[in-house]
C-alpha cells in the first residue's frame, strides 16, 4: 500500500502537488502502522505463551550481550595479589597453629588457678568481700 503510494509520487512534483503527495504518504503510513498494530495485538492475544517465551529469550539474549560487553578483565596486579594473599594466609595459619594450641593450654591453666583461688571453701570472693565490708567502719 505504501509502496504504491510512493510509486505514484516518484515523478518530479510541482509545488502545488507536493503537499497533497506528502499528506497521502502520511495517511498511507498511518494506515499501515495501524493495521500492523491491530494484527500484532490479535496475534499476541491468540498466542500468549510463544510471545512471552520469545520476549523472555530476547531479554536473556540482550542481558547476556550486555554482561559480556561490560565484563572487566582482572589486572595482573589483582591476580597476583589474590594468589599471594591466599598463600600467605595459609602459611600464616599453619605457622600460628602451634602458638594457638599453646595459648589455649595456658588459658585453661590460668583459668583453673583462678577458679581454685576464689573457690577455696569459705574463701570465695563473695565471702572475702563480705568480711572486708564488715571490717569497714565509717563512723
Amino acid at each position: 500500500m505504501i509502496k504504491d503510494t510512493f510509486a505514484e509520487t516518484s515523478r518530479p512534483l510541482t509545488s502545488d502537488e507536493a503537499p497533497d503527495a506528502v499528506q497521502t504518504a502520511v495517511d498511507a503510513t498511518r494506515t499501515c502502522v495501524q493495521d500492523t498494530l491491530a494484527h500484532t495485538g490479535h496475534y499476541v492475544r491468540s498466542h500468549p505463551v510463544p510471545v512471552l517465551l520469545g520476549a523472555l529469550a530476547f531479554g536473556v539474549a540482550v542481558g547476556c550481550a550486555l554482561a559480556v560487553g561490560s565484563r572487566r578483565e582482572e589486572t595482573l596486579r589483582e591476580k597476583l595479589s589474590d594468589q599471594k594473599l591466599s598463600k600467605f594466609r595459609d602459611a600464616l595459619l599453619e605457622a600460628l597453629q602451634p602458638v594457638s594450641a599453646h595459648l589455649k593450654d595456658d588459658y585453661a591453666s590460668v583459668q583453673n588457678c583462678v577458679d581454685k583461688t576464689f573457690s577455696n571453701g569459705s574463701h570465695t570472693l563473695a565471702a572475702q568481700l563480705g568480711r572486708f565490708g564488715r571490717n569497714l567502719k565509717f563512723w
